[in-house]
């Protein structure tokens, strides 16, 4: 199980947050937020200010993403970032006093390794991103999509703190065109299903700040569908051809398990021709078996890491969902997800057991505590 990765950049001042929560402390109540020695030099301040900031971006790409990050004043600067694994998302805090971009470069895309999103929430402060000729400016309790693997660009204006989550782009379910057109916008915190997406990765980021980690794949997936549901909503589905489409995805989703399922009778059940079947999921960036794989699969992986399902097979978990050729299922969901069926379980499951255990003992602890005090 990885453990919680949490580095403050290294510093010789005095008068330096050590912490997060220092920040936000030192913010209220209107404390220096330098990290530098004033007794010190200007040349040498200047010296021990770029190895702090040098140091903030080695971590932001050996425990992050790989980014380019410059800083406006690297005197002033202070960083603090930290990641912990939730499922097969990870979760990220970040909190900043002085101006910061982070943007990619043709070379740190080149070293991302996997395909993946990046969903923002503003806590305090401002921060600007751009993608695809957009620009969200987002203020307290919005949040922002963008593309990882793709060039953008976010700036913090001064003090930013925020929680960020790292998701591989498979898991979201939408398609290129519709990730297209969700990139670069705010998704106010203020009503609607963004306000509730807004305080569940509040509510998740405090959690998992408190905890350390979790690797609970159930939190995971009630993540992404929440996520799923906002992103879909967004832009309003506009006139009979968009509602069409949502219907069908519904019976394909009913229809899952039927290894049976294939193009003709989708169009048969809607009463349209394959051709217009095949020409809206292309038109929205899909293939209907490409759709009917992806939901299939996600099914399957959500099973696997189910540890109430521990007594099924893999071979009976793949044909529940419509899987009828073992050894078909086991390459595809390998190239997907990187691990045979298998050993994803293994792992995902042994995390679940670590879980289990962890609560059982935090229980006993509670008791105990309370025993004593009675």
């Amino acid at each position: 199980m990885k453990s919680q990765k949490t580095r403050t950049v290294p510093n010789r001042g005095r008068n330096t947050p050590s912490s997060a929560s220092e920040i936000r402390s030192n913010r209220k109540s209107g404390q220096p937020q330098t990290m530098n020695d004033t007794e010190l030099s200007p040349r040498r301040r200047l010296a021990a200010a770029g190895t702090r900031v040098d140091a903030f971006c080695q971590h932001v790409n050996e425990l992050f993403i790989p980014l380019h990050v410059e800083v406006q004043d690297r005197v002033s600067f202070n960083g603090q970032l930290q990641v912990v694994p939730l499922g097969a998302l990870s979760l990220s805090e970040i909190a900043l006093c002085g101006t910061t971009s982070f943007r990619t470069t043709p070379q740190t895309i080149a070293r991302t390794a996997h395909d993946y999103l990046k969903v923002d929430l503003v806590l305090s402060g401002r921060c600007r991103v751009a993608q695809d000729g957009r620009e969200a400016v987002l203020n307290s309790g919005d949040f922002v999509m963008y593309d990882g693997t793709r060039p953008f660009r976010l700036v913090g204006e001064n003090s930013l703190h925020l929680y960020g989550l790292v998701i591989p782009a498979p898991l979201l379910g939408l398609s290129r065109t519709h990730i297209l057109e969700l990139t670069a916008r705010r998704f106010g915190g203020q009503r609607g299903t963004a306000a509730l997406a807004s305080q569940f990765l509040r509510q998740l980021g405090a959690q998992l700040a408190v905890k350390g980690q979790t690797n609970n794949f159930h939190v995971a997936d009630a993540t992404l569908s929440l996520l799923t549901g906002v992103f879909s909503d967004h832009p309003k589905p506009m006139g009979n051809s968009r509602e069409l489409l949502l219907r069908i995805r519904v019976f394909i989703e009913n229809q899952l398990g039927d290894p049976r399922l294939d193009v003709a009778q989708i169009a048969a059940a809607h009463h349209i021709s394959v051709r217009q079947l095949q020409k809206m999921f292309k038109d929205d960036g899909q293939t209907v078996t490409g759709w009917i794989r992806s939901r299939r699969l996600e099914h399957c992986r959500r099973d696997l890491s189910n540890i109430a399902l521990a007594d099924m097979t893999v071979g009976q978990i793949c044909l529940r969902w419509g899987f009828i050729d073992a050894a078909h299922f086991s390459k595809i969901f390998k190239a997907v997800l990187g691990l045979p069926p298998r050993d994803f379980r293994a792992q995902a499951q042994e995390i679940a057991a670590d879980e289990t255990r962890s609560r059982i003992c935090e229980a006993r602890f509670a008791i105990d505590s309370s025993g004593a005090a009675g």
